[in-house]
């Protein structure tokens, strides 16, 4: 017990380093599934698309033949376009001069690969001033090891951009770039909608400037926006159906329909609370969902009341610590992201990445004088989410480990257990957060 009490942060930074292997294993798979493969849902919402035989007709021909899909054959003739504007904006210029899918897609992962290795690299420095060499690897292990990030990186899924800009806004804000930082997270919150919620944030903490930067880069990105594909043209806002379709509850108080349904494509912390009104049937490849009650309004309500209590108790935190740890509210913030909105995808998911990283900076701070007991807890806690959270082992591991009768990957989705590990990560971090006003 004495040689844990000792030792205790050297040995959890040795555990979470011995996986480092496989967090290399799962990027190399990643980079090499992600070069042949051509598809997600950048290639469902290619940029332009319907414009391309007009400056670039070779990459229409490719994206015609080397996908084979039907959702680019129906976006070549359709103006619609969806999410934030920055998802298709910033990719104009290789729309331009691709020659074809493959010379689109591949450089997008390379600048990906080189963005996110920097960034994780910087923010290591600004949360850790030691060059100790397992922590590093405990670091690169949470940040590198998890499906999110693989999924991200395989499919270029425009939440890889997010994160960096919101690394980027941390990082700039932390050196007192209030205004630029700002801007950043407008520009994240412009690729797509979730990181508006750095906005009240700003405000609570009284960063004026970071909100008048935020600001400024919306309006211009709003209008450029418009002159460029037209606001009217963005399939979020073109009828009330649609709204629904993307999780917006809008009828849900009436109790029809449910917000967004139980799928093995997705997994929020609103379909977890609706798989307790359902039965699931995981025999086949495509679980069969079945719903007990016909009436919504019950689970609808309940997914708003926690909501609500998970939004304002988090503001409170905020307010209540005026000069609080920076990183440690940003990562409440992607918390927030993921538990807010009724549809998220699995990928979304990396935004937890952040309050992993939070809780990790907990444990080896050497300031936090824990208990073995405290440890053994909240680092016991931690590692569980990790593994409920898709990082560390694979998939295929827990299919041999428990007897499931489907995919693990879709029956974590299915379930919602993405959802749930977000709420119970969010839950430790509001503890952590109470914990660190008594040091």
């Amino acid at each position: 017990m004495k040689f844990f009490q000792k030792y205790k942060i050297e040995l959890l930074c040795l555990l979470l380093a011995s996986f480092f292997p496989l967090a290399l294993l799962r990027i190399y798979n990643a980079i090499m599934k992600g070069w042949i493969f051509f598809s997600g849902e950048l290639a469902c919402l290619f940029p332009f698309a319907h414009k391309l035989h007009s400056y670039n007709p070779s990459l229409y021909k490719s994206l015609l033949l080397d996908l084979n899909r039907d959702s680019p054959r129906y976006l070549m003739e359709s103006t619609q376009w969806f999410y934030g504007p920055i998802h298709h904006l910033w990719l104009f210029p290789l729309t331009y001069f691709a020659p074809s899918v493959s010379w689109f897609f591949n450089p997008l992962l390379v600048f990906y690969l080189v963005l996110i290795f920097l960034l994780l690299f910087l923010l290591y420095r600004s949360l850790f001033d030691t060059r100790n060499i397992v922590l590093l690897l405990a670091f690169m292990t949470i940040a590198l090891g998890s499906m999110q990030m693989s999924e991200n990186l395989v499919q270029r899924n425009v939440e890889l951009l997010e994160v960096s800009l919101i690394i980027i806004a941390y990082l700039c804000i932390k050196n007192n770039k209030h205004m630029l930082g700002g801007g950043i997270l407008g520009l994240a919150a412009m690729a797509k909608f979730l990181p508006f919620l750095f906005v009240p944030y700003l405000l609570v903490k009284r960063k004026t400037k970071a909100v008048v930067g935020f600001l400024i880069v919306f309006i211009c990105i709003a209008v450029l926006g418009q002159l460029v594909l037209g606001w009217e043209n963005n399939e979020l806002f073109t009828s009330w159906q649609k709204l629904h379709r993307f999780g917006a509850p809008l009828t849900a108080l009436g109790g029809q329909p449910y917000i967004v349904p139980i799928s093995h494509l997705r997994g929020s912390f609103y379909t977890f609370i609706l798989s307790f009104f359902a039965s699931i049937d995981m025999s086949s490849y495509i679980p069969i969902v079945t719903y007990k009650i016909n009436d919504f309004i019950f689970p609808n309500i309940l997914f708003f009341i926690l909501s609500g209590i998970i939004f304002f108790s988090s503001f409170y935190l905020f307010y209540k610590k005026k000069n609080g740890d920076l990183f440690f509210e940003f990562s409440i913030v992607g918390l927030l992201m993921l538990l807010l909105s009724p549809r998220t995808n699995p990928h979304y998911y990396i935004f937890s990445l952040f309050a992993f990283l939070s809780v990790f900076k907990f444990l080896v701070s050497s300031k936090y004088k824990l208990s073995s007991s405290s440890f053994t807890f909240i680092g016991g806690l931690f590692f569980l989410l990790l593994l409920l959270m898709g990082h560390l082992i694979p998939f295929s591991v827990y299919e041999i480990i428990f007897p499931l009768e489907n995919a693990a990957f879709h029956y974590f989705s299915t379930y919602s257990i993405f959802g749930m590990g977000a709420f119970l990560l969010w839950c430790l971090m509001m503890y952590l957060g109470h914990k660190l006003d008594r040091v």
